[in-house]
């Protein structure tokens, strides 16, 4: 029934030229396919069938690349699980790869493939069979990447070209960081010239990062040793990530950090620190607020020379915080005021006080207290928003009793009773 299904979407994709039933069917035809116990990958070359799809006209771009996307981990799902092939799999597979080292159109289809190739090399949890056909196909499609960017077929000024090419980039990378080394060989040597391409485009500042930059720039800094980057690689990210109103995850952070020497990690939060302080916009105040959370999040050794920069800096950060909460509190406080600080520095202080180790004195913590006793939630009109903010009241106050009753709550009753009250 399936099969059925599927050369009957695939006949009226062909013919229709109605652009919201085209879409409608290409779903149809992913779904058909993303099942974990589909076998139409018997029957259907799933190579020929990505390719036909990416050839398509009047597809909406973004459901084109979510219907491509499905077919792809379709793909790599059943070649991982299944030795049997459809019979013209392994041509097309070569001519996907044709496609790619001239990046002819409908070259995005083989990035997919080979970002969905990347799930299962970069874990490396499988049987050492399956390993090596999901190995093959990732090193046939790269090579002609490679080709393609050698031979300066890449037109750095496309900015979708270059999307689409730092995304096969940061594959490669994550796949070559996890793959074991076999000798001396630098594998990462080949890759050099299209990592530097695709680094200059992302740190570009005309350049939207979206998920798939950030995903480029964590593998970037993971393999940062090996890729020898130039010496001023990682503080460009840690500007432009600075720049960008986007949730960086807490990793990317700790290891862009920690990869620096304790200097430059000690320049970058002082950096860090003046933008927060100096910045006039709830939005952008959330976004460095969010940072620090992170950063208050990091686990480090003790006595480590990076956990007393990150000390020294989170220390001398906080006061110079409440100092302009209590600034702003003379006036009105506003719903973008209470969004854009008092829960981004709620959620600062949960961190602090949620870390097994303190970061902080217990002097230094207390000043967490002064957050809590100083809100005053009978400002707040917005329902939602008041119980957005005293529910972080909450889980401070909570995390607090719990791992810091001593140093913390037992000489300071009286402020956690007018806390509560």
């Amino acid at each position: 029934m399936n099969l059925v299904i599927l050369n009957l979407t695939i006949l009226l994709l062909t013919v229709s030229s109605d652009e919201e039933a085209n879409a409608r069917l290409a779903v149809i035809l992913a779904r058909s396919l993303d099942r974990s116990d589909c076998q139409l990958l018997k029957y259907v070359d799933g190579i020929r069938l990505l390719q036909w799809v990416a050839s398509r006209r009047g597809l909406d771009a973004t459901r084109e690349e979510q219907v491509l996307r499905v077919i792809a981990r379709s793909i790599v799902k059943y070649v991982h699980e299944h030795k049997t092939k459809h019979k013209e799999f392994e041509a097309n597979v070569g001519r996907l790869a044709a496609v790619l080292s001239h990046l002819q159109r409908g070259y995005h289809a083989a990035v997919l493939l080979i970002e969905e190739l990347e799930k299962p090399l970069s874990h490396r949890d499988a049987s050492k069979d399956k390993l090596e056909v999901c190995d093959r196909y990732f090193d046939t499609l790269s090579a002609s990447l490679l080709s393609a960017v050698k031979k300066g077929r890449w037109d750095e000024s496309d900015s979708k070209q270059s999307k689409w090419v730092m995304g096969a980039v940061s594959a490669a990378v994550s796949v070559l960081f996890n793959r074991p080394s076999s000798g001396e060989e630098d594998k990462y040597k080949p890759w050099s010239e299209a990592v530097r391409k695709s680094l200059d485009h992302c740190l570009d500042n005309n350049t939207v990062l979206c998920q798939s930059s950030l995903t480029f720039l964590a593998n970037i800094v993971s393999a940062q040793d090996s890729l020898k980057l130039p010496d001023d690689s990682l503080n460009r990210i840690w500007r432009r990530l600075l720049d960008v109103r986007v949730k960086v995850k807490q990793e990317v952070i700790g290891e862009l950090l920690t990869s620096m020497d304790a200097e430059e990690a000690k320049a970058a939060l002082r950096e860090l620190t003046a933008d927060t302080v100096a910045t006039e916009k709830e939005a952008m105040l959330a976004h460095h607020l969010g940072i620090w959370r992170r950063i208050a999040s990091i686990s480090l050794p003790q006595n480590s020379d990076h956990l007393k920069v990150f000390r020294e800096a989170v220390d001398g950060l906080m006061p110079r915080l409440f100092l302009m909460d209590l600034r702003r509190r003379r006036g009105t406080v506003t719903d973008d005021w209470i969004e854009g600080f008092l829960l981004p520095m709620l959620d600062l202080e949960h961190a602090l006080l949620d870390r097994d180790q303190p970061l902080l004195s217990a002097f230094s913590e207390a000043r967490c207290m002064l957050t809590l006793i100083t809100a005053d939630l009978t400002q707040i009109g917005n329902g939602a928003l008041f119980v957005r903010t005293w529910n972080l009241v909450y889980r401070v106050m909570s995390t607090a009793m719990l791992k810091r009753p001593n140093s913390l709550i037992l000489d300071r009753i009286p402020l956690v009773l007018d806390v509560f009250k």
